[in-house]
This record gives structure tokens, sequence and C-alpha cells, in this order.
């Protein structure tokens, strides 16, 4: 399945840059944990993967044409709560190494990806 960078998100607050290699890792790790079939969904779940200063959320959206898709974000617990990786799935995703490119992807450049 294409991973696809969507550029840099417009509007909003944007994706954090995190600097400090403790909580880097500490993503990368909660990454390490996610499975498609969980975060691909068709209602809202927060929460659904966490860790000491993180946590992933999922809601489904519907884009042009109908098609379901569904935002997943890991974002700051605590504080601002800054979103640091997104990613835009469609709903018949099911490849969690695809899943878990993008919010790599996403956490290194500060872009939106999609999977389709």
């Amino acid at each position: 399945m294409p991973v696809v960078d969507q550029g840099a998100p417009t509007g909003g607050r944007g994706i954090k840059t995190l600097t400090k290699p403790k909580l880097i890792s500490e993503v990368q790790d909660l990454i390490g944990e996610i499975v498609a079939a969980t975060v691909n969904r068709t209602t809202t779940k927060n929460s659904v993967y966490t860790s000491d200063n993180f946590h992933v959320d999922s809601v489904p959206i519907t884009a042009a044409k109908g098609l379901k898709r569904c935002k997943v974000e890991i974002q700051e617990k605590k504080g601002d709560k800054d979103t640091v990786a997104v990613v835009i799935l469609e709903m018949h995703v099911s490849s969690d190494a695809d899943v878990r490119t993008g919010l790599l992807n996403s956490l290194n450049n500060h872009h939106i990806w999609a999977i389709s």
C-alpha cells in the first residue's frame, strides 16, 4: 500500500518538533506498538495507545466523494497537548508496517502522511 507525503499541515497549530532524544525514543516505541486494525476505526477512540508522555487518538473522517478515512494522531498528554505525528488511513488499510512507517515519517518531517 502506498504511503504518501501530503505535505505540511495548513491552519491550526501544525505538528510539533520534538528535540529531546528521550521523548523521540518514547514516541518511536509507542509507534512500534501500533496495530492497524486497532487504530483504523469508524468510531472515535481517544488514547488507543499510551506512554508516559503521549497518547494515540483515532478519529473517523469522511473525505471528498464520501471516501471513509481515519485520522491517527500522536499527541502530548500534558501541557498544550500538541500533535507530534499524523497519518490519514483509508478504512481498508491493514498493514501495521505502513501505519508505523507513515507515523515515523510524520514524526521526522512534521508532515501529514496518507496511506491508501
